[in-house]
């Protein structure tokens, strides 16, 4: 009996899960699964399903649906990351926000930015990795924006930098819905702390340290899973 793997369902019916044939090629002939397993399974969208495979082929596998489970998300966490030089340390970056249930990752290219292009599939298959790694429920969204773009649509956001300034918040009193920005190497400008602030957003504090910008985003969305 193959072991207790969770999976991320493409297509949900009322009756079926449909997986597709990547997925399907992994369950059937590298963990073994068969019809008449039991599996358990997520749409990635908040619904957890318990479910009994009724089609074992490696083009596609079927599961019939035995029980739901509806995850209700309280917390609403979206992350404006300034893009790092290292793409494994952004890859990194992205399974641990997935694991800390971040609803969405957008980076940024930031003055001090040096990458102009990414791989968002690559970052998008990261992160669903690192969903059915950790048995949950939601699949944050991954996007790739200017700075200038994200801030001006942005609403209840927060920025964390280096610049010394006395009337920052902590970070334990993030609210449960809130756009939190985080800079790439070498911080944010002056110029586009001034940016976020005219558009409202407050200033937090990650501590007395200097972090790099993957330790900072980890340590906010940590900060905002326990909230």
């Amino acid at each position: 009996m193959p072991g207790h793997f969770h999976f991320f369902a493409h297509t949900v019916t009322d009756n079926n899960l449909l997986f597709d044939e990547i997925e399907s090629q992994h369950m059937v002939q590298v963990l073994r699964y068969d019809i008449g397993h039991a599996i358990s399974a997520t749409d990635g969208k908040g619904t957890l399903y318990k479910a009994t495979i009724t089609t074992a082929h490696k083009k596609q596998v079927i599961a019939n649906i035995e029980s739901i489970n509806t995850v209700i998300r309280n917390k609403h966490l979206q992350l404006g990351i300034g893009t790092l030089k290292n793409t494994e340390r952004m890859e990194w970056l992205v399974e641990k926000c997935t694991e800390l249930q971040v609803e969405s990752l957008t980076f940024l290219h930031c003055q001090n930015s040096e990458k102009r292009k990414l791989n968002l599939d690559r970052l998008k298959k990261k992160a669903l990795s690192a969903l059915k790694q950790s048995h949950g429920a939601f699949l944050p969204t991954i996007h790739f924006e200017t700075y200038k773009e994200f801030v001006e649509k942005s609403d209840s956001i927060y920025i964390a930098h280096c610049n010394n300034t006395s009337n920052k918040y902590r970070a334990i009193q993030l609210p449960l819905s809130c756009t939190v920005l985080i800079g790439p190497e070498g911080d944010f400008t002056t110029s586009e702390i001034a940016l976020a602030k005219n558009a409202n957003a407050l200033e937090i504090d990650l501590g007395n340290s200097i972090l790099r910008t993957e330790t900072a985003v980890i340590a906010t969305a940590s900060v905002h899973y326990l909230l």
